[in-house]
C-alpha cells in the first residue's frame, strides 16, 4: 500500500512495523522513494497523519489503537484492511480515539507469500475494494478517493454481506484440502484384491 500510495496518489507515507527486520526489509526496497518514511516508533509514524491505516491481524487492532490514544490527531480518519469486517468494526469502534472517525475497508487483492517483498505498487489496479458504509460520508469519500488514486475500484457492501460472502469463499479452499486429507486416509484403509 505504501508503494501504491506514494506512486499513484502522490501521498506522503509514514509507516511502522513492530518487527525491526520487517522495517529494514521494507526500507531497503523503498529507498528510492522520498514519499515513504519508515519509523521505529509507532507514535512518530501517526504524528500529524490525516489517515491512519491498520494493516495488522484484526485481533491487534484494539491494542494498537489503545497504544495510539493521544497520538492520533483530531479529525484523522482510521481505516483498516482486515478481512473480517464485523470483527474489525467491533474492535476499532471500541478503541477508536476521540476525535477520529473510522471507515472499514477490505481490498480484495493480495500476493502469495509474506513480507514487504510480496507487494507491488500496481497490485490494486482495477481490483475491487470493499468499503463498508457507516454514516461518515465525507470521510468515506476521502478513503474511496485514496483507493481510486491507487488504481482500485471502491464498492460498497454491508459488513454482514461481506463476511457472509467472503468468509465462505476464503474458507472454501480449506474445506477442499480437508476433504483431500480425509480421502487419502480412507484410501489407506481400503483392501484391494490381489
Amino acid at each position: 500500500m505504501a508503494q501504491a500510495l506514494a506512486l499513484h496518489g502522490g501521498y506522503r507515507v509514514q509507516g511502522f512495523d513492530a518487527d525491526e527486520n520487517i522495517r529494514e526489509r521494507f526500507s531497503s526496497i523503498t529507498t528510492d522513494n522520498e514519499n515513504i518514511q519508515i519509523y521505529d516508533d509507532m507514535h512518530a509514524a501517526v504524528k500529524n497523519a490525516d489517515i491512519v491505516i491498520l494493516a495488522t491481524p484484526i485481533d491487534k487492532f484494539g491494542s494498537i489503537l489503545q497504544g495510539l490514544d493521544g497520538h492520533i490527531r483530531d479529525g484523522a480518519i482510521v481505516t483498516d484492511v482486515g478481512s473480517g469486517k464485523q470483527k474489525s468494526i467491533e474492535e476499532i469502534n471500541r478503541n477508536l480515539p476521540a476525535g477520529a472517525s473510522y471507515i472499514p475497508v477490505h481490498p480484495l487483492v493480495g500476493a502469495a507469500g509474506v513480507g514487504p517483498e510480496t507487494g507491488r505498487a500496481d497490485m490494486y489496479q482495477d481490483q475491487p475494494i470493499i468499503v463498508v458504509p457507516g454514516g461518515a460520508e465525507k470521510e468515506q469519500a476521502v478513503i474511496e478517493q485514496m483507493w481510486r488514486d491507487m488504481g482500485g475500484r471502491p464498492e460498497e457492501m454491508s459488513a454482514f454481506a461481506h463476511d457472509r460472502l467472503y468468509g465462505t469463499i476464503s474458507h472454501f479452499e480449506h474445506v477442499i484440502a480437508f476433504a483431500e486429507v480425509l480421502a487419502g486416509e480412507d484410501l489407506n484403509h481400503v483392501a484391494y484384491p490381489r
